[in-house]
């Protein structure tokens, strides 16, 4: 059994800015744009390419948002699987397969934004069935919107505002017992309540 303490008031502090994965193989025209406007929106765009994907994404313990662009989209996906830091995926244009499409579909902690137009029609179909595989009630499917750029950033902030900054902490007891925990922080400015959680001794504080 678990016990909740519920304090008044929790820490408040300025975030550092969030970074946003850019895994493309061209594009770099469309990137450049929305990197300008993302900066002003406290997000940092760290282009790739799909064939560094894997070793830039899966280390992190970080939170972080991903974009996967075209071709490159699959490749940006399996990396963020091995990563359990990701706050939403993006798919632009996206080449995503059946495998990709069922690993959304086991993935409900995912938001997935996924955009396409209905020119390009296997990116049209591979962004819809993305969508109705993916549970998370933030994702959404944009097509043939003119205001696609400000919709993506909208999604992209609104999905790091979710951020938790996690830390280990320590206590010492007045009779000397060492006492572990993990402080989370969430990712906004204004105050929150805080919530302490006290473990029993038959479990641990990830239970």
């Amino acid at each position: 059994m678990s016990i909740l303490i519920a304090i008044r008031t929790a820490q408040v502090r300025q975030m550092d800015a969030i970074d946003v994965i850019v895994v493309a193989d061209d594009h770099e025209q469309q990137l450049t744009r929305l990197s300008r406007a993302a900066a002003a929106a406290g997000l940092t765009f760290v282009p790739i390419d799909a064939v560094h994907a894997a070793g830039a994404i899966t280390p992190r313990r970080d939170s972080f948002l991903v974009i996967g662009i075209g071709a490159a989209a699959g490749a940006a996906l399996e990396a963020s699987s091995e990563c359990g830091t990701v706050l939403g995926f993006v798919s632009l244009a996206g080449e995503l397969g059946a495998r990709h499409v069922g690993l959304l579909a086991e993935w409900p902690e995912l938001a997935l934004l996924a955009v396409a137009g209905s020119a390009d029609r296997a990116a049209l179909d591979s962004a819809v069935s993305a969508f109705l595989a993916a549970s998370h009630p933030a994702s959404e499917l944009v097509v043939d919107d003119p205001k696609t750029d400000e919709l993506l950033l909208a999604w992209l902030v609104a999905r790091a505002a979710e951020r938790v900054d996690t830390s280990a902490v320590t206590f010492t007891t007045s009779d000397g017992w060492e006492i572990h925990g993990t402080l989370r922080i969430p990712g906004r400015e204004q105050a929150v309540p805080g919530v302490v959680l006290l473990h029993t001794g038959r479990s641990d504080r990830t239970a």
